[in-house]
């Protein structure tokens, strides 16, 4: 530990000196930081409950100077990364007994991802949500819903403006939309609690028709989740234990869903009719499915509407009604509509072909 200790200290003294380090020094602190991480661990996995005491004092010793590196190094993707990952170490091994941490550990989580878009900064708060989702503590579940909407509006109001941040910013959107749906799994009420579920529905509505394919797949698997919500084991779980909490969430979800509806089925028919991303159709297709199966009223009114705006040369009204009734008798004629779709797809693609030859 006391080696540990002074060589973290060397590399804040040269931190504190230059303001930075070399490229030889930060190469040498990045493997530091790695083999701590992997001592650590393997002191955990070693450990009786009783003896972890010993890893709370090594994080104590240590903590201050971690996160002053955390600090002055915070546009140091590598760095930053590698400090994360230690932190994850300690946090899992310690469990309650880190939360006193949290505060400061999230503060300099908010302060660096304002500072410069490293996706770790996001992968830093889903591993506090990961540890801590159930937690009975009233501070530590204020502080994970505020970080959530900090996290949001730094993403969306300083990084990720409109669609062509998305192409800037790829990794950050993907990130961001597949924290989303993780934490929606595993911890939703930090969407909920504080009203952030709505706005990442309509965000999420909103670019589930880029061309950035994982933010797309992530984005679909996000209604997924919410359109399912009562298949998640979050719910499953709440609803044997805690059924007044869990039959006011049902509500809440049921209301988002019926508002979402629409657009949603607008959207979906709008990615089939332009192809825009090919690559996600058949994501497309489960997320379409699961919208039947879970909210198939929903989904008939959503296209009875929407049906009527698809040009003749692509449905014609026999084959709108046709596709209408697989919808309503889905259950018994998946394997029919599975191949109304394809036809449907491929005669889209075909369309998109004609017209780029016409042009």
């Amino acid at each position: 530990m006391k080696s540990w200790v002074f060589d973290l200290q060397e590399a804040k003294k040269l931190i504190e000196k230059n303001n930075s380090l070399s490229p030889e020094h930060n190469e040498i602190l990045e493997k530091l930081l790695i083999i701590i991480k992997s001592i650590s661990k393997a002191a955990f996995e070693g450990l009786c409950e009783n003896n972890k005491k010993i890893m709370y004092e090594i994080l104590n010793e240590i903590w201050p100077i971690i996160i002053f590196i955390l600090q002055k190094m915070s546009t140091n993707c590598i760095i930053v990364e590698c400090i994360i990952q230690l932190i994850k170490v300690y946090m899992r091994g310690l469990n309650n007994n880190f939360i006193k941490f949290i505060p400061e550990y999230i503060n300099n989580v908010i302060n660096g991802y304002k500072l410069y878009p490293i996706s770790s900064y996001l992968y830093a708060f889903e591993i506090l949500v990961t540890v801590f989702p159930e937690t009975k503590e009233q501070e530590i579940k204020l502080i994970l819903n505020n970080t959530f909407n900090e996290l949001y509006n730094i993403t969306f109001n300083r990084y990720i403006k409109k669609e062509f941040d998305l192409n800037i910013y790829a990794e950050i959107g993907e990130d961001f939309f597949g924290m989303a749906y993780r934490i929606m799994k595993i911890s939703p009420t930090i969407l909920i609690d504080n009203n952030m579920l709505i706005n990442i529905i309509n965000i999420s509505l909103k670019y589930i028709t880029t061309t950035q394919i994982e933010i797309a797949k992530n984005i679909i698997i996000f209604f997924q989740n919410i359109i399912k919500f009562e298949k998640i084991d979050f719910f499953k779980k709440m609803e044997n234990t805690d059924n007044i909490t869990y039959k006011k969430y049902k509500d809440i979800f049921q209301k988002m869903i019926n508002e979402f509806s629409l657009l949603l089925c607008e959207k979906i028919l709008y990615i089939y009719i332009n192809s825009s991303v090919e690559q996600i159709i058949e994501n497309l297709n489960e997320l379409f499915k699961d919208f039947i199966i879970y909210q198939k009223t929903l989904v008939l009114k959503g296209m009875e509407i929407h049906l009527k705006n698809i040009p003749g040369d692509i449905l014609t009204n026999k084959e709108k009604n046709t596709f209408f009734n697989l919808i309503d008798d889905f259950s018994v004629k998946e394997e029919e509509f599975n191949i109304f779709i394809d036809n449907f797809i491929n005669r889209c693609i075909s369309n998109q072909i004609r017209k780029r030859g016409q042009n």
